[in-house]
């Protein structure tokens, strides 16, 4: 039985991570708009990022401090939320793209980087999915859906983006459970299809204050590489202390933490862009989907908590 005294304890203990957590992009924010705007970036674009970066922040901190009074959004919901992504994600194959590389939907006068927003969501909604499953029978929505995404980021294509979602389906259908043939099988499908995207012809060539933003903190000093590495850390590292601590979402918060790790390595290996840091509104979005999910997660009340009937009024006040 825990007692409300216990309950009160856990929620503030939650409400602070929560608001930390909250404030784990602005490292990044800062420190790539100060390295954009000694190297020369426009003001138009590294703004971009600050705005958008601080409103989500605020957002988030807002979040984090109220408390939910409401249980976690039902698996339903995740289902809808699942396919809303997935139709987004094709959605990007309609458009004509630059040469023959489509990753992109325009919206008014941006071009949204498809990927960046909407596998947060799938990873959290086939986190939902496959919790929601019998022991040995994880719903079939969620093998489906995590297949379609990857042949979708094959066609686009997508190495950084598909790589690091094929990890986050692996620890999702491989972690805490017993797997059975179907995961493996729906594992090994989205491994091979993550794969081949590294074989597949990528023409663009990388812009220096989106893929090469590390670099162009090197060229400044080696105190702006080091802080440009730092902030790249930070990013996953929410995720990853609420997968050690948490009771009831280990899974799913260690699955995006596995995601970000990816794609914040994937500079490193490639003309990939720089989360968060680099130019670019879709990462920052994508992580603050994330990030907010993660907050009311943690805040949402849980069931079979007991409250002690001995408990003072005031404790449950």
């Amino acid at each position: 039985m825990i007692t409300s005294s216990e309950s009160v304890a856990e929620h503030r203990s939650s409400r602070i991570r929560g608001l930390l957590a909250s404030l784990a992009a602005v490292p990044a924010l800062v420190v790539g708009a100060i390295v954009m705007n000694r190297s020369g970036v426009g003001y138009g674009l590294w703004l971009q990022n600050v705005v958008v970066g601080a409103i989500a922040t605020v957002v988030c901190v807002a979040l984090a401090a109220v408390p939910a009074y409401r249980a976690r959004a039902s698996s339903a919901v995740w289902t809808g939320a699942a396919i809303v992504a997935l139709l987004v994600l094709a959605a990007a194959l309609t458009q004509a793209g630059v040469e023959g590389v489509r990753r992109w939907l325009p919206i008014g006068p941006l071009r949204l980087h498809v990927a960046s927003v909407a596998l947060p969501v799938l990873v959290i909604a086939i986190a939902r999915q496959v919790s929601s499953g019998a022991e040995r029978n994880r719903p079939l929505l969620a093998r489906i859906v995590a297949i379609a995404a990857v042949a979708t980021l094959l066609m686009q294509p997508d190495a950084s983006q598909a790589s690091a979602f094929g990890l986050a389906v692996a620890v999702l259908f491989l972690r805490g459970r017993r797997p059975s043939s179907a995961d493996w099988l729906v594992v090994t499908i989205v491994a091979v299809c993550a794969g081949a995207t590294w074989f597949r012809s990528d023409p663009l060539a990388p812009v220096p204050y989106v893929e090469g933003v590390v670099g162009l903190a090197a060229d400044m000093d080696l105190a702006w590489l080091i802080a440009c590495l730092v902030a790249l850390v930070l990013l996953p590292l929410p995720f990853l202390v609420i997968a050690v601590t948490s009771k009831g979402e280990g899974s799913a918060h260690l699955a995006i933490a596995v995601y970000l790790v990816a794609i914040c390595a994937a500079p490193f290996m490639g003309a990939y862009p720089v989360p968060v840091i680099g130019y670019g509104l879709s990462p920052i979005l994508g992580y603050f989907v994330a990030l907010v999910w993660s907050v009311r997660s943690q805040a949402a009340p849980r069931g079979g908590i007991a409250v002690d009937a001995n408990a003072s009024s005031s404790e449950t006040a």
